[in-house]
């Protein structure tokens, strides 16, 4: 009877913890695939860089940004961001305008394999990574 209530607990300690577990982690390197619901420009790289003090930084396809994020079960909130203030050709200096536009509008994250998505307050795709090597 004992070894039946134990395994009993054992199962429903498991149960509630699978169904209260916090969502997979951001932090790591990842590479933009797309904006919205639109793919990037050709030949244009956005990176996007957290680590795990929620430091963030990268390039958002012609200039170089840093600040923090705000993590927390699911939830994501960008700081402003402190960029540099080269030029670039017309798709990079677009691109990297969305891109800052989405992080700004970004409050809610999801891992999903080895994509990260953000939502905005809505829960609409804001923007789309694949985690870089």
């Amino acid at each position: 009877m004992r070894r039946r209530l134990f395994s009993a607990g054992v199962l429903a300690m498991t149960s509630a913890h699978a169904c209260t577990q916090e969502p997979a982690s951001p932090v790591g390197s990842w590479l933009l695939d797309g904006l919205g619901g639109a793919p990037v420009a050709h030949g244009v790289a956005s990176t996007l860089e957290i680590a795990p003090d929620g430091t963030v930084s990268g390039t958002g396809g012609c200039n170089r940004y840093r600040g923090r994020a705000e993590i927390g079960q699911g939830n994501i909130a960008f700081s402003p961001l402190a960029a540099t203030r080269m030029a670039c050709p017309g798709p990079a200096m677009e691109q990297e305008q969305c891109l800052f536009a989405a992080l700004a509008a970004a409050r809610r994250f999801r891992v999903d394999g080895a994509a990260l998505l953000l939502l905005g307050e809505d829960g609409a795709l804001v923007a789309r990574f694949s985690r870089s090597l």
